[in-house]
């Protein structure tokens, strides 16, 4: 199966090829700046995604890390102490963390690789053994 990114990149190239080859023949600069603003837009949306999803996987670095005092979420940047979590629940696409303060945290297990049973039985170990 094709992949998002790799449909996202051929997308950009052709745009990109189209926006060079029409402003070449046309010598529009109007027609360039149209199409250039949403090439770049496009081309900083890849750059972020890379950065922010595909480096870190490639580095093997985790998406969660889990130890007795909390867990952690790399791909948003959080952490939550166990002892702020009232419970834990399973929905269709990851896990819910519900807090003591009434807020819900959530995990989204699709760019997790893994048994997702395998996790949730993890996280439920660790969090039953912070109480």
């Amino acid at each position: 199966m094709i992949s998002f990114m790799t449909l996202s990149l051929v997308g950009i190239v052709l745009f990109l090829l189209y926006a060079v080859v029409s402003f070449i023949t046309n010598k529009d600069f109007g027609g360039a700046l149209f199409f250039s603003i949403p090439l770049l837009l496009s081309v900083l949306g890849l750059i972020y995604y890379i950065r922010k999803f595909f480096i870190p996987a490639i580095k093997n670095n985790p998406a969660i890390e889990l130890d007795e005092e909390a867990i952690q979420y790399n791909i948003k940047n959080w952490a939550l102490n166990w002892n702020e979590i009232e419970s834990i629940d399973s929905t269709s696409y990851g896990i819910k963390f519900i807090q003591k303060n009434g807020n819900e945290t959530y995990i989204s297990l699709q760019y997790i690789s893994g048994n997702w049973d395998a996790i949730r039985d993890t996280i439920d170990e660790y969090f039953e053994n912070a109480k």
